[in-house]
């Protein structure tokens, strides 16, 4: 026979200890989520069905008495000021997204981030040119950007550099030697008849924004 006293027994229980030590419970949900995302998916799915008229009249009190919270373009702003004042949580989440999405391996973290940005102090190693944390407007060639030195290997310490966007796109497909080989033809062949505001060759150290070409990215 179904014990339907101990069944309210330990449901009473529960919600004592929800009660008691909230956040070790939602610790143990996510864990548990994470292991099993398709019953959830078809958990939230079912809720959603039965419960469908309740669910947006919640959600259309909450933005009745939350105006602020749904300004479409205060939310904007406010995810620009959140990609600004958090640059290497951003990155750190997209390289995880891909890695997720290629089938990647990945252990990297935020602190990793900050730590290969002091020791480049900026520079782009590949070009020399300072990077960016952030663009200003749009995206500039020369915001830093996470790269895989040997891309099968993935988002792992030790395999990752900081360089800027425009060599990540340029080497992504073809790697570092081609890339090389590449600028450098075309440096040879149409460097000399172009004049780009700035000599060929020009010593390291010069600041590269004195350049028309790159300093409108800079802006």
């Amino acid at each position: 026979m179904f014990d339907v006293t101990g069944v309210s027994y330990m449901l009473v229980s529960y919600d004592r200890g929800v009660a008691d030590n909230p956040e070790k419970f939602r610790v143990r949900n996510r864990g548990y989520r994470a292991k099993n995302p398709e019953k959830f998916r078809a958990r939230e799915i079912k809720y959603y069905a039965e419960n469908r008229e309740k669910i947006l009249e919640r959600r259309r009190k909450h933005r009745a008495n939350n105006p602020d919270k749904h300004n479409p373009e205060k939310r904007k702003e406010q995810n620009r000021e959140y990609r600004k004042s958090n640059p290497f949580r951003i990155k750190l989440l997209r390289s995880k997204q891909r890695s997720k999405k290629k089938g990647l391996a990945f252990d990297l973290d935020k602190e990793y981030l900050e730590q290969l940005w002091d020791e480049c102090g900026g520079i782009c190693s590949m070009t020399g040119i300072p990077m960016l944390i952030v663009s200003k407007e749009g995206t500039s060639p020369f915001v830093v950007s996470v790269d895989r030195i040997i891309p099968e290997k993935g988002y792992v310490k030790g395999n990752v550099r900081l360089i800027s966007n425009w060599y990540n796109l340029t080497r992504r497909n073809f790697g570092d030697e081609f890339t090389h080989e590449m600028c450098q033809r075309v440096v040879e062949h149409c460097v000399p008849s172009i004049n780009y505001g700035r000599r060929v060759g020009s010593p390291e150290g010069e600041d590269p924004a004195a350049c028309p070409v790159v300093r409108r990215h800079y802006c």
